[in-house]
């Protein structure tokens, strides 16, 4: 990365984590981003849906959205005021087929790869994310992550295997960390 340009750390090297970084990749191709991950990408990805990646819910569309967030566990408020207002299962399945992955529904709505492997899925998210130039990072924990008074921030990683400290500063932060907690 050279310096004087715009860095974007994602915390997390999950679905939504790499998803985010090859997003946020198209609408700023300039921003450098870099994506920090524990262990290896995707890796919940390849065991969901049985070894087979469940993409999204078919039947979930439109006005179906709200009939979900109504079951979400933390709440519909919470649910419905995130990603769905600006990228519904129709938007994930378009960008899948546009990125040359077909898709089935199966009959109680749930939408796999044709291919019935989730490897398709892992295998596009890898290979879009390397076209548009994220960075990933596996094998990195974040310890700490400070605010700097220009507004920046600062994380330092450890790679635990080697002992390796190493500083990194950041002018965007996306935390995408699931089920672990982020520092």
């Amino acid at each position: 990365m050279s310096i004087g340009e715009e860095v974007l750390v994602v915390f997390g090297g999950g679905a939504a984590g790499v998803y985010g970084a090859i997003r946020a990749k198209t609408v700023a191709p300039k921003l450098n981003v870099v994506v920090i991950e524990k262990g290896k990408p995707l890796s919940k990805v390849r065991i969901s849906g049985g070894g087979r990646c469940n993409v999204t819910n078919g039947h979930c569309v439109d006005n179906k959205i709200y009939i979900l967030a109504e079951r979400y566990p933390r709440g519909y408020r919470e649910f419905r005021g995130t990603f769905f207002d600006v990228h519904g299962p129709m938007d994930t399945m378009s960008w899948f087929s546009d990125h040359g992955v077909d898709l089935k529904t199966e009959d109680d709505g749930r939408v796999f790869p044709v291919s019935n492997s989730s490897s398709s899925i892992i295998d596009c998210h890898l290979s879009e994310a390397k076209q548009r130039g994220v960075f990933l990072q596996t094998g990195k924990v974040v310890t700490t992550t400070n605010a700097t008074a220009g507004g920046k921030f600062l994380f330092k990683l450890e790679k635990r295997t080697l002992n390796l400290v190493e500083c990194i500063e950041a002018d965007y932060l996306l935390i995408a960390s699931g089920s672990s907690k982020p520092v």
